[in-house]
């Protein structure tokens, strides 16, 4: 076997374990959208197209340093720069879309890029700590992520999409840096989760964003 194609696992709600042989050249966009059972996965030793780098739980296209297929146990490697974006899909994501047992995620400071919908439907999806580069959250990004109560902000993100928060009832806390709660304030208002009253998200902007400690420089 060479290739797996698009969605041909896709709505396999009991699959656990996943093994990529060496074979495999080629995994199609939507292959694993919706396995909201799988906890494992591993590519064999020797393909020359993906890696599972860390014991990480994840399919990484390794030339592009791109995690393509996350599941529940996924941690994403410090190597990582892309999640989710595919080259025949530009900025469309199926990473971890529908892993329900999915419950928390850090996403390192090397990615610079996620892909919309990469979360969407992440529904036990409860923390979520961004450390990066990131200077964009894109459309539907955490859509339907009815669990999400906490989420961490780096400093650079300059666009949060209307839509990234659709859906998101349970948040309590958005965590930005230091002196950084207006400039959140101003980019998470024209999200439609806080402007159009389509709660119950739990307070308002102001209440919602919190400053972390700002971090003590090293001598």
């Amino acid at each position: 076997m060479t290739k797996i194609g698009e969605h041909a696992f896709s709505g396999c709600k009991n699959l656990k374990a996943i093994v990529i042989p060496a074979s495999v050249t080629l995994i199609d966009n939507w292959a694993f959208v919706y396995c909201a059972s799988l906890d494992s996965i591993v590519v064999s030793e020797g393909n020359k197209v993906y890696d599972s780098r860390d014991n990480c739980n994840a399919i990484i296209e390794t030339e592009n340093n791109l995690l393509l297929v996350g599941c529940n146990t996924t941690t994403v490697p410090e190597t990582v720069t892309t999640i989710g974006v595919s080259n025949t899909w530009r900025g469309v994501s199926s990473a971890f879309k529908g892993r329900t047992g999915l419950t928390s995620i850090v996403i390192p400071e090397s990615v610079t890029e996620i892909g919309r919908e990469t979360f969407r439907d992440c529904t036990g999806l409860k923390t979520i700590v961004i450390k990066g580069k990131l200077k964009k959250i894109p459309e539907d990004v955490f859509r339907n992520c009815t669990a999400l109560e906490t989420i961490t902000l780096p400093a650079g993100i300059s666009k949060i999409d209307t839509l990234a928060f659709k859906g998101c009832t349970a948040l309590k806390t958005v965590y930005v840096p230091a002196k950084k709660s207006d400039y959140y304030k101003q980019r998470l208002e024209s999200c439609q989760q806080f402007n159009q009253g389509e709660g119950p998200v739990w307070g308002t902007i102001d209440e919602l964003v919190v400053e972390l400690p700002a971090e003590k420089k090293k001598k």
